[in-house]
């Protein structure tokens, strides 16, 4: 079957997923009730290793259609909902692109943009979580768990010291808090023996 194909006929493919997954679950509940097993028992196990009807389909869903092709169009049918609801700003919009095409200005500010937007996502976002999540599988999970608590209070540390905002009492006091438990977990302990 075709991409086109899949994409053209949607409905009848979710209709002919939808009878498919009732005629298993009713096969395997009758296999269960055969077995001397209540039929609610049967579909609450089911449900239970499963995970649900809608995630069965969905996973269906996507081995069936790219799911980028998917998100693309979904985020089409938003951008279209969004113009048809606020008449002025598609009008300003409408109005506007003429005047932004136009002019080398955009173009201009992509390529200078580019660079930045590369180095954003590719060193500061997706290289400190590959770091972090190396960090997070060498430790234990006790440390891991109050470690992972410093990243919003460096944040926060970080815009007193430099931007001059203001840490309440409740702020310091967590902030105390998970010092304190920071220090315990870090520190050695002596593990005391009974005789």
């Amino acid at each position: 079957m075709t991409l086109w194909h899949r994409l053209l006929r949607r409905r009848a493919l979710e209709r002919e997923l939808d009878a498919e997954l009732r005629d298993h679950i009713e096969r395997e509940v009758a296999d269960g009730v055969r077995a001397g097993q209540s039929e609610a028992d049967v579909r609450r196990q089911m449900r239970l290793t499963s995970g649900g009807l809608d995630q069965i389909k969905e996973a269906c869903r996507d081995v069936r259609r790219p799911r980028a092709l998917a998100d693309v169009g979904a985020d089409l049918r938003f951008a279209w909902r969004v113009l048809a609801k606020d008449r002025w700003f598609t009008a300003g919009a409408v109005l506007l692109t003429p005047a932004v095409l136009w002019t080398e200005a955009p173009l201009r500010q992509l390529t200078l943009g580019w660079p930045w937007l590369l180095y954003l996502g590719g060193v500061a976002t997706a290289g400190a979580y590959a770091v972090y999540s190396l960090g997070l599988r060498r430790v234990p999970a006790s440390v891991a768990g109050v470690v992972t608590l410093v990243e919003p209070l460096t944040a926060t540390l970080l815009g007193v010291v430099l931007f001059g905002e203001r840490l309440g009492a409740t702020g310091v006091v967590g902030a105390v808090l998970l010092f304190s438990a920071l220090g315990l977990v870090l520190t050695p302990h002596a593990v005391s023996r009974d005789a």
